[in-house]
């Protein structure tokens, strides 16, 4: 005895498209939310547990994130004013965009902090994107396997 399809093919690709927007989208509230408690992460250090010490805010203010799917920024946060910092939020968003471009194939969180001295800060031993990064390279795995992705 053979085994016949009665379900259209048609309707099995649509199922499964389905599902994979589903999943998705799902995929993309997580990299929302990683990216979200990143930026606080960043943020809310304070000198005593190895960050810098803000002068101008620019570097707080440039801090923020974004999620890319193929090639285009469909989520954005963070990249907000501290102090007199109105050009970190300026420069964070602009190196976010530029940034962008370099991703276009897949879903992609970038955590950034958009002023060109970041990394000497950083350099420096100071804490500026560290605790976001190793946070995020925890909860990713976490929240992946508690969505059941």
């Amino acid at each position: 005895m053979a085994i016949v399809r009665v379900t259209p093919l048609s309707d099995i690709n649509g199922y499964l498209e389905d599902q994979l927007k589903k999943q998705k989208k799902k995929f993309v509230l997580l990299l929302t939310k990683v990216g979200e408690e990143c930026v606080n992460v960043a943020r809310n250090l304070n000198p005593s547990e190895g960050s810098y010490t803000d002068q101008t805010g620019n570097l707080r203010s440039s801090i923020g994130y974004v999620v890319i799917d193929d090639g285009v920024i469909i989520r954005k946060g963070g990249f907000q004013q501290v102090h007199t910092g109105s050009e970190g939020v300026m420069k964070g968003r602009l190196t976010a965009d530029e940034l962008a471009i370099s991703y276009s194939d897949g879903l992609v969180l970038i955590v950034i902090a958009g002023m060109k001295y970041a990394a000497y800060v950083e350099a420096m031993n100071y804490d500026v994107l560290t605790s976001s990064e190793l946070y995020a390279r925890k909860r990713v795995p976490e929240l992946i396997e508690k969505l059941k992705l």
